[in-house]
């Protein structure tokens, strides 16, 4: 969602008994419908163009840094920050419903930069997950 075109990327979940499945919006734009996991369209890893409604691109969250007087809610914890993560095909965000993911409407769309968020469930944390191979014991046989 930057000026630039770039950035976007598909959610892929680790249990991949029945093939590599990816976040997909089902092609809606309406607020409040759901996401799933679908069927990639392309293999997250390939080179060019995926399904749209499969691509999403991490935004910050722009509610406080123009005006830091009228931040009432700063979305900046302890834990670090938060953002918004965004449809390519709908323009709406991820956010958390009562107990389902749904794609919302964000308080204003993005201006290259940044977003405002709606309310508190459109706001994600973003943790790099850390996976190492396993090592293996090489020996010599004289």
């Amino acid at each position: 969602m930057d000026r630039l075109g770039d950035g976007y990327f598909q959610i892929v979940n680790q249990d991949q008994t029945d093939g590599i499945k990816v976040i997909d919006n089902l092609g809606s734009t309406k607020p409040d419908s759901p996401v799933a996991q679908n069927t990639e369209s392309v293999v997250p890893f390939a080179i060019g163009e995926t399904d749209a409604n499969q691509e999403w691109d991490i935004m910050t969250v722009g509610n406080c840094g123009d005006i830091p007087v009228r931040c009432q809610h700063p979305p900046l914890t302890a834990l670090g920050d938060y953002y918004m993560i965004v449809n390519k095909k709908s323009g709406l965000v991820l956010a958390l419903s009562g107990n389902r993911i749904v794609q919302q409407a964000p308080a204003s769309s993005s201006n290259g930069d940044w977003m405002v968020p709606a309310n508190k469930g459109q706001l994600w944390q973003v943790f790099p997950v850390h996976i190492t191979a396993p090592t293996r014991n090489v020996s010599k046989t004289e």
